[in-house]
């Protein structure tokens, strides 16, 4: 196996770790913690977006705008604008639930937040658990 591929498997790893994580606490911690929830979200498209990028050659950007990370992405390949506006809506939860401040965070956003980033995963072609 190329080191590059051991690599993106790490990151594509890590991914699912994150969806995984936040489906979890969404099924068993009560009060479910919203905030953290979609966060684990936008990470695990981050993470996934940034292993893709790395599986066609690219770098890594230190960067949590998953738009951006989507736009550098097709240039390898073409990316529905169904998935580039998913990849928008996720990104404010990697930067605006870091810190202790108020943000309205409902159920429904939540529900959003887990379907984009499953719906993500499997247009890629990777599974993510799911446990219901």
């Amino acid at each position: 196996m190329a080191h590059n591929e051991q690599i993106v498997k790490e990151w594509i790893s890590f991914a699912q770790m994150d969806y995984r994580a936040a489906k979890h606490l969404y099924l068993h911690m009560i009060p479910r913690p919203n905030e953290i929830i979609c966060y684990h979200c936008q990470q695990s498209v981050e993470k996934l977006l940034k292993g893709l990028l790395l599986s066609y050659g690219d770098s890594i950007q230190k960067t949590h705008d998953l738009g951006y990370l989507a736009e550098r992405l097709s240039d390898f390949i073409e990316i529905p604008d169904v998935y580039l506006d998913m990849c928008d809506a996720l990104t404010p939860y990697g930067i605006k639930v870091r810190y202790p401040q108020h943000i309205e965070i409902s159920e429904a956003h939540v529900k959003q937040a887990l379907k984009y980033a499953a719906e993500i995963f499997s247009w890629q072609g990777y599974e993510v658990r799911d446990e219901e």
